[in-house]
């Protein structure tokens, strides 16, 4: 099985007490790889992208689709 120090690739190695509060201590123990892991990019879009997506956008009929759950009156 695949293993980084007391941890493995198991879900409840990931998901344990312990995995998280190794997580919640990094900006203490380790404050360079946490500032290297928590800058996210600004995502960019082209021009041509942006106007792609308002366009799909405009075309949403959200109002009209057949997954409305009818009220009750």
């Amino acid at each position: 099985m695949c293993k980084s120090s007391e941890f493995n690739l198991s879900y409840d190695s990931l998901t344990s007490f312990e995995a998280g509060q190794t997580l919640r201590d990094l900006p203490v123990s380790d404050p360079e790889f946490y500032a290297e892991r928590s800058r996210r990019p600004a995502p960019t879009l082209s021009a041509e992208e942006a106007k792609l997506e308002d366009v799909e956008e405009n075309n949403l009929d959200i109002f009209g689709d057949d997954s409305e759950v009818p009220l009750a009156r």
